[in-house]
């Protein structure tokens, strides 16, 4: 095939013994041939929108997510809203998600943030593990029921399993907080602290 060059000599001599007269900033292939204008600057045109494509499509995405993830009943909306509207309210286990852009309340600071309260039935696990995954994400906050984490520690050691296994959170050095709701009124408050909490769930 022939090959495309740029020059800004006026005449190029090769070690063949050949010469090949280009004019300058014109474009020749190797038979000699010019080759028109318009097709040069169609061609580049489609080399930048090519790069710009594949610039964008590398740029990270903007992290002001914050999750809040736990079992089902430890907390998690009760957080929510109290965040949002600065008051405490009763809540009912739901699998449909509480989402919000808002400054928390009692911010030192002004800016807004996603937050998405994530259901913690079983029977959407899913939609938490694909939420773990999305790459806007800034912070988790894994909720505990410290009340009941002692007598039944599975659920909430699957749902910080799936925090900690996650590759994208691993990736983007994500950080977990890991909040024990409820401490004030678990019966084991004087014997077990919100560390040894954390501990019996990891183990």
């Amino acid at each position: 095939g022939s090959i495309c060059c740029f020059c800004c000599i006026s005449t190029l001599k090769t070690n063949l013994g050949w010469r090949m007269k280009v004019d300058v900033l014109g474009v020749v292939n190797l038979a000699g041939t010019p080759i028109p204008i318009v097709y040069v600057a169609a061609a580049v045109a489609a080399l930048i929108l090519l790069l710009g494509i594949f610039l964008l499509s590398r740029k990270s995405a903007v992290r002001d997510t914050v999750l809040f993830v736990g079992p089902a009943a430890s907390g998690k909306t009760v957080i929510f809203h109290k965040l949002r509207d600065g008051a405490v309210v009763d809540t009912v286990t739901s699998m449909i998600e509480n989402t919000g852009r808002f400054v928390p309340r009692g911010s030192v600071s002004s800016k807004a943030y996603q937050f998405v309260d994530v259901p913690g039935h079983e029977r959407v696990r899913a939609k938490m593990q694909a939420r773990l995954a999305a790459p806007n994400v800034r912070r988790v906050v894994c909720v505990v029921d410290a009340a009941t984490v002692a007598s039944s520690p599975r659920e909430s050691a699957e749902v910080l399993y799936d925090v900690l296994v996650s590759r994208t959170l691993q990736r983007n050095r994500t950080p977990v907080l890991v909040v024990c709701h409820k401490s004030d009124s678990s019966s084991d408050r004087d014997s077990v602290s919100d560390t040894e909490t954390v501990q019996k769930i990891l183990e």
